[in-house]
This record gives structure tokens, sequence and C-alpha cells, in this order.
């Protein structure tokens, strides 16, 4: 089902672009609407290959590791 969803957004847009990235990090690790406003580039350490994000309902920051996957598509947004 997420790749048929995946499928289905149109990566050469700027809004396919935005709308990948957001549903990777969405199914990836759970995140939630409010976590994705709160996300910030200086959360994402692209060396260390890690995600920081503070859990909206606890706030309570965690590490993750960023995917592969979820990496190139934040890099695609983030520069086209």
């Amino acid at each position: 089902m997420i790749k048929k969803l995946l499928r289905a957004i149109e990566p050469t847009t700027p809004i396919g672009r935005r709308d990948r990235a957001q549903f990777l990090l969405m199914s990836a690790y759970g995140l939630g609407a409010a976590e994705l406003l709160q996300l910030r580039l200086e959360d994402i350490d692209w060396r260390g290959r890690r995600l920081h994000i503070v859990r909206r309902k606890t706030k309570t920051p965690i590490a993750l590791p960023l995917l592969p996957e979820v990496a190139r598509a934040l890099a695609n947004y983030i520069r086209q």
C-alpha cells in the first residue's frame, strides 16, 4: 500500500517532492503533522545520518536513523 501511494506522488514537481518527503517521514518514522511542521534543517544531521525530533505529546527529544530513501527525498526537496 505504501509503495502504491508513493507511486501516486508526482516526483518532478515542487509539490510532489515535498509530498514525497513528508509521506516518507510520516510512514517511516510515524511522525505526525505537528512534528513535520516543527522540523528544521538543523534537525537533520546529514553526516551522522540522524534525524532529531521532539515528540509533540511527550516533549521528548529523540534521534532517529536517517534512512537512505528518506534522506534522498529530503535532499531532493531541499535542493529543488
